[in-house]
């Protein structure tokens, strides 16, 4: 919570800054064109010793006179605001005198302290019409005395202007008091006597004082007139509203009582359209996996019709080598009868040769001997392959008689699965209609709870209403109005 101020502390607060910050203005304009004159005057008085100095010193250094240098430089020191001279010649300090911490002028042979200013000017001396360069003259400057004399001035202008201050601020202060102070007062007072008690509405502020608090009094007594005729609306308003929201409370209580009813019925519908929904969402997903389960069979018997058309094939290629190894087979067998007839002539011709065929003889009787082994192995070979041929044949028979089986399968489990896709879908659709026929349900159970709830916080509002307006008719009758409303 801010902290308040009186009227009048404000504008003693007000006047005060004003005061001061005039005065502080005036002073500071003061401060600054006091030490711009001093200053101006210290440097011509600053320029008059480096004139003296420049036009005595040449000649003192060009004859190497020591004493008339330590002269010239002593009688310049005498002003206070000079800190040092130095005289420099060839680099070196010809003759200087600068002052201690006390401010005594003392003879010194090297550079002095830094200054607050300096001024530094060339030394020349002319001698037979030729002027030569000798040195420089510096003249260091303090300005510690401009200060000190500054800031005395600087505090006589601080006491005058709080002096001037404090007189300003008791005139204004008893002005205030007197002019304006009193009569708010007696306003204050009066609105105190209307505002306590039975808060008496008949009575007016007095026409008296000077002409702006009459005008305030007469706005003020027009205001009370204004707020006696809308107090006395009020009272009658308020007692019409207390009549009306006594009946629209009773009426609340018996739609309360329906709607919440009608909510208790709505509930158990949803309930039932629920456990509905959760069977129907059972059967769904059970047609969901029978569905998955038929398309797998599906997939798996097509699989194996695919596997029984690469059996058939493979059993074809079987057959088509068997009988190719029978006719390889026969060539070697015709190889080896051919082979014989060539052994059989060998030895023949063996025989005729005598000694000289022996050995051919033997050759070609193992020759013989091999092409005959060799008949009889692709003799039983043939037989074998042709054995082999035939329950290759066989097989490929009942192969092909499982592939038209297993093509019925396929067919069959097409059908069923088709079948099971449209239950799927239908249960599908069943589950998205009783889902929508439990959220309708459930938004109507919503909507009546929510209508139940708004009836309460009505019938609630509605009694709040008639308390209120008991309690504004109470409120209204602590005031004390005339029988007639006065115009506003």
């Amino acid at each position: 919570m801010s902290k308040s101020y009186s009227i009048r502390s404000r504008l003693n607060g007000l006047f005060l800054v004003i005061v001061t910050g005039l005065l502080a203005l005036m002073a500071a304009v003061n401060y600054q064109i006091s030490r711009h004159e001093r200053e101006s005057a210290l440097r011509e008085d600053v320029k008059s010793v480096v004139a003296r100095l420049s036009a005595g010193l040449p000649a003192a250094l060009w004859n190497f006179d020591q004493g008339q240098i330590d002269r010239l430089i002593a009688a310049e020191m005498g002003a206070r605001y000079i800190d040092s001279i130095v005289a420099v010649q060839d680099k070196k300090v010809a003759g200087g005198m600068a002052r201690d911490d006390a401010g005594k002028a003392l003879a010194i042979k090297e550079q002095p302290r830094a200054a607050d200013a300096s001024e530094v000017v060339a030394l020349s001396y002319t001698d037979g019409g030729k002027t030569q360069e000798l040195g420089t003259l510096t003249v260091n400057i303090s300005y510690a005395a401009i200060r000190a004399a500054l800031q005395q001035e600087l505090m006589r202008q601080v006491v005058q202007a709080l002096v001037l201050a404090g007189a300003l601020m008791l005139a204004l202060s008893v002005s205030l008091a007197r002019v304006v102070l009193r009569p708010l007062e007696r306003v204050r007072s009066a609105l105190e006597q209307i505002g306590a008690g039975s808060a008496d509405l008949t009575r007016r502020l007095p026409l008296s004082g000077s002409v702006e608090f009459i005008g305030i009094a007469q706005g003020f007594n027009a205001f009370i007139e204004r707020l006696e005729g809308v107090i006395q609306q009020v009272r009658h308003q308020a007692e019409t509203v207390s009549v009306g929201s006594r009946e629209i409370a009773d009426g609340n209580l018996d739609l309360s009582q329906r709607t919440e009813q009608t909510a208790s019925h709505v509930q158990a519908i949803a309930h039932t359209v629920a456990d509905i929904r959760r069977s129907v969402e059972v059967n769904a997903e059970g047609a969901d996996t029978a569905d998955r389960c038929g398309r797998e069979a599906a997939q798996i018997a097509d699989r194996g019709g695919e596997l029984m058309d690469r059996v058939v094939q493979t059993m074809s290629e079987m057959s088509t080598s068997a009988s190719r190894i029978t006719e390889i087979t026969g060539v070697i067998d015709g190889i080896a009868f051919q082979t014989n007839i060539l052994a059989l002539n060998a030895a023949v011709e063996a025989a005729r040769a005598g000694e000289q065929g022996r050995g051919f003889a033997v050759v070609a009787g193992e020759v013989r001997s091999l092409a005959q082994r060799s008949g009889e192995a692709a003799r039983e070979i043939k037989q074998l392959i042709d054995d082999t041929v035939g329950k290759v044949a066989s097989g490929q028979q009942q192969v092909d008689a499982a592939g038209g089986t297993i093509k019925d399968i396929v067919g069959a489990i097409r059908k069923v699965s088709e079948i099971l896709a449209g239950i799927t879908d239908a249960s599908q659709q069943q589950r998205q209609s009783i889902g929508q026929v439990s959220d309708a349900i459930a938004s109507i159970d919503e909507a009546t709870q929510r209508n139940a709830a708004l009836v309460e916080e009505v019938s609630a509002a509605a009694s709040s209403v008639r308390e209120s307006t008991t309690g504004l008719v109470g409120a209204v009758g602590t005031f004390t109005v005339s029988d007639v409303a006065h115009p506003a």
